[in-house]
């Protein structure tokens, strides 16, 4: 790729990284797009032509780094055989991105629970179907085969990761002193326990 043909794909990467400081920063209603623009070395009309609305980046951000989070956990999940590794590997996998990307996740955190995820529900939905085919496909065989327990499908996210991402939130506001790769392992067995048959 030529630096000419690059420079469309940094300009845009250049605004969602600004944006995203800007974001978590001031918020998303009280960052003006031209601020975003003054950080970034990009036009008002540069963001508009990448992302059509102030909303429009942030459901970007949201997307991108689900996709980021997602991606590290598909490549990681292809060298797991037991359900037990695969379960391992979800929640270090997540801790793993959470502590190489905070700014990315606390963002996540703040509006993924928000109007504005539900704004984004479509252009999120795609990231959701791919992250429910790769654990799907992982574990569907699992659950078959009786290694897992049987339980609400719905429920089983929020005993895998819950306690993760309570953690998380709290290490990402400072509230906690060690840091949250020190407790991978602990939270990996913690899942393992919480779904594996007795």
């Amino acid at each position: 790729m030529s630096e000419k043909e690059a420079r469309p794909v940094d300009r845009r990467s250049a605004i969602l990284m600004t944006a995203l400081q800007c974001f978590n920063q001031n918020g998303i209603e009280a960052t003006p797009i031209d601020e975003i623009g003054r950080r970034a070395g990009a036009s008002v009309g540069s963001i508009y032509y990448h992302f059509s609305s102030k909303e429009g980046i942030a459901i970007a951000l949201l997307a991108e780094g689900l996709r980021g989070n997602l991606l590290q956990l598909e490549k990681r999940l292809r060298k797991a055989g037991t359900a037990q590794q695969g379960v391992r590997i979800v929640v270090e996998s997540l801790i793993d991105w959470i502590s190489a990307n905070p700014e990315w996740a606390r963002f996540i955190y703040t509006v993924s629970s928000s109007r504005l995820a539900q704004t984004g529900r479509a252009q999120l939905q795609e990231v959701n179907d791919h992250y429910a085919k790769v654990v799907g496909d992982f574990f569907g065989p699992h659950f078959k085969a009786g290694t897992l327990r049987r339980l609400p499908p719905d429920c089983v996210p929020s005993l895998v990761l819950g306690p993760v991402h309570d953690y998380a939130r709290r290490w990402l506001n400072g509230q906690v002193s060690s840091d949250i790769t020190e407790h991978a392992g602990l939270f990996a067995s913690a899942a393992w326990n919480a779904v594996r048959k007795a």
